[in-house]
């Protein structure tokens, strides 16, 4: 017989190691970090948390998520060798037995190696849903890292600028340049934060769909709880 208890391993991570993607910028170090800064100044001025915001739809450590679904992939693994396992068990009893007893055993043993072995198959597709969901997030997390601080680096831009060319009205030259320029970046700011909702807009997505498989997997893996354990030991002989 196959020892099943060898499928039973420690998940280990897939290469590449995908990590969290979303940088928690607070964690960056405060003082270090100009771009969390600037977030917390749109804050206090607007009463709208950037990083927050888009934090909540792709931040996660996908890594640990991706080793969840191999560790799924394991438990597929233990379940045909371990349902083999009863199976040959059951069918040895069966041939120094003879009996109702040994007939219901038979029976009951059979079907609960069928079912372990049946668990197999929804279990084994677990990993590649689980990392290829893991693998989206951490990109998405990523893109909206990156986009988060070009979009804050823009409007501290912006606002320096609109305040130079507020400064520099008189002069008439000076005013352009300040505000084109407060212009331009607020123009590159509205396209970012276009990005950053159809990032958000497709984490939700994938999310969903994640969700939907799960619930499909419980339905799938839901049958082995009518087998009920005797609540004592069985006492031999029985006919």
């Amino acid at each position: 017989m196959d020892d099943a208890t060898q499928y039973l391993q420690a998940p280990e991570a897939p290469a590449p190691s995908i990590g969290k993607g979303w940088v928690d910028f607070a964690e960056i170090g405060s003082a270090l970090s100009p771009t969390y800064w600037g977030n917390e100044l749109i804050k206090e001025m607007t009463g709208f948390d950037l990083f927050g915001s888009v934090g909540k739809f792709v931040a996660g450590d996908w890594e640990e998520m991706a080793k969840a679904g191999i560790a799924l992939g394991n438990l597929a693994d233990f379940c045909r060798a371990e349902g083999a396992n009863l199976q040959q068990i059951a069918t040895k009893l069966d041939a120094g037995w003879d009996g109702n007893a040994a007939d219901g055993a038979y029976e009951y043993f059979t079907n609960v190696a069928t079912t372990v072995m049946q668990l197999q198959e929804p279990l084994a597709g677990a990993p590649e849903k689980y990392i290829e969901t893991a693998k989206g997030m951490w990109q998405l997390g990523s893109q909206a890292t990156n986009l988060a601080e070009a979009l804050v680096d823009s409007l501290i831009v912006a606002a320096a600028a609109a305040a130079a060319g507020t400064a520099l009205v008189e002069t008439g030259v000076g005013a352009v340049v300040g505000w084109g320029i407060a212009a331009i970046e607020i123009a590159r700011a509205i396209q970012m934060i276009s990005k950053l909702t159809a990032i958000a807009v497709t984490a939700d997505m994938i999310v969903m769909t994640f969700i939907s498989m799960i619930k499909m997997l419980e339905n799938q893996i839901s049958g082995f709880e009518r087998f009920v354990l005797p609540a004592d030991a069985y006492t031999f002989p029985a006919r």
